[in-house]
């Protein structure tokens, strides 16, 4: 299996050892790539804001790096790991310069129906929002998060110095969860393994797809991948309470915006057809 790794530590130390964990567990499943994805190495700019990713499409996008590079290894990928140390309680810069650069994936994910596991590493504070922060990335690109690890460095690696707290009874039960989250993620990738979405998924799902009412290059985008009258990414039957509350979201998504449309005049795009959209 191949899997990207979206690294946004700037030091090849805790995280980077924490993949090698994930790794050697992946290996149990068979033989396994880990393509790098380094955030602090890759030759981005920052985005300029210009929106033309997002009204005429991406590759309008004025700056040429290596930013197609990345999309291109990631598409590639079986699945993919989202990680991140904890800096000032979220991502680091480097990752946060990479979901800027790639604004357009929220409306138009590739990367729709790849599992994903999620990976956070601090010194201590920041867990939450960082953790939420590269879940709702995962999800809003399109991939179902399967698994999701946190590690307290200063717990888990035992390294002199006045911040180390190494508590070997926390270690083993990292390594138990680290294991237990990757296994997820080995599973996902069998044949036939992805599991369904959950109600956060659906939640984004129906989110993503509302674009789509004010954007002829999403709508393109999205009926040709034939999402616009599906209930997910990929075919899954719903259980009862997961369909209920998904049609009811994309019924209030579309009254909302029924009456936000009486208010607004949009731009003369939206009259476009689907095929000026992919024809661009």
């Amino acid at each position: 299996m191949k899997i990207a790794v979206i690294m946004g530590s700037p030091r090849k130390r805790d995280g980077h050892a924490i993949i090698r964990k994930i790794q050697a567990v992946l290996e149990r499943h068979g033989e396994v790539e880990l393509d790098m994805i380094n955030c602090k190495d890759a030759e981005l700019e920052e985005c300029r804001g210009c929106d033309l990713c997002m009204q005429k499409g991406e590759q309008y996008c004025p700056i040429k790096d290596g930013l197609a590079d990345i999309v291109r290894r990631m598409e590639q990928a079986d699945a993919l790991i989202f990680a991140s140390p904890v800096y000032a309680m979220q991502v680091t810069a480097s990752f946060k310069r990479l979901v800027d650069r790639l604004a357009w994936l929220f409306h138009r994910p590739s990367l729709a129906g790849k599992p994903a596991l999620t990976l956070v590493t601090t010194g201590g504070g920041g867990i939450g929002p960082t953790a939420r922060y590269l879940e709702m990335t995962a999800v809003g690109w399109g991939c179902r998060v399967v698994g999701k690890i946190v590690v307290i460095s200063s717990f888990y690696f035992d390294r002199p110095g006045p911040q180390n707290f190494y508590d070997q009874s926390y270690k083993v039960a990292a390594d138990h969860a680290i294991a237990k989250q990757t296994e997820r993620l080995a599973r996902a990738v069998a044949p036939g393994g992805l599991p369904g979405p959950g109600y956060f998924d659906l939640y984004m799902f129906q989110g993503l797809r509302s674009k789509t009412l004010i954007s002829v290059v999403d709508r393109a985008y999205w009926e040709a991948k034939g999402w616009m009258n599906s209930d997910y990414y990929y075919p899954v039957k719903l259980g009862p309470g997961k369909l209920l509350f998904s049609r009811i979201l994309n019924l209030l998504i579309r009254l909302l915006f029924a009456s936000f449309r009486k208010k607004v005049t949009f731009p003369d795009q939206h009259s476009a057809t689907a095929g000026d959209a992919l024809a661009g």
